[in-house]
């Protein structure tokens, strides 16, 4: 999040064309609105970031640090327009699983809390679903890879997939 951020930060003017012209704020009529709400969320979404993870680092402020960054995770497929993209969505998925880990882990004293176990558990649901992803991906690649009536030479493909 902290190289996001700098990244972001660096690269700002093109953020703010690509969330104003291509993201969630083309719809509106007029781009110099859109510019304006683009300027603001990618600012909002720069300082959760850059503060969120400092406060992380620190050890300061865990609740509202996990809570800024799960809430800039959730909103960024929505803001750039990326909600079609499965791989970028299952990306930022696994982060909410894993924040939400490290929310179980630093907000709650136990995991035996129910709070703080039912914020594990679901983290520890989502956090694998990029590697699941890649998974069906790389699952559908062998299985549709060539047609063929001979047994021996689809066996053949797939154990080469599996050696490469």
């Amino acid at each position: 999040f902290f190289d996001d951020s700098l990244r972001t930060v660096m690269h700002f003017s093109e953020h703010i064309e690509q969330v104003g012209k291509q993201g969630c704020l083309s719809i509106l009529a007029s781009p110099v609105l859109s510019n304006i709400l683009a300027v603001l969320f990618l600012g909002i979404g720069v300082i959760a970031q850059l503060l969120g993870s400092l406060c992380l680092l620190t050890g300061r402020h865990p609740d509202e640090s996990t809570k800024a960054l799960i809430g800039w995770t959730v909103a960024q497929p929505v803001l750039y327009g990326q909600l079609s993209n499965v791989e970028f969505v299952t990306e930022s998925i696994s982060l909410v699983g894993g924040l939400l880990m490290l929310r179980a882990h630093l907000v709650h004293d136990r995991a035996t809390n129910a709070v703080g176990a039912r914020t594990q558990l679901f983290g520890r649901l989502l956090l694998p679903a990029m590697y699941l992803y890649y998974a069906w991906l790389f699952t559908f690649w062998d299985f549709s890879e060539e047609e063929t009536s001979d047994f021996f030479a689809y066996f053949t493909s797939l154990s080469k997939s599996v050696v490469d």
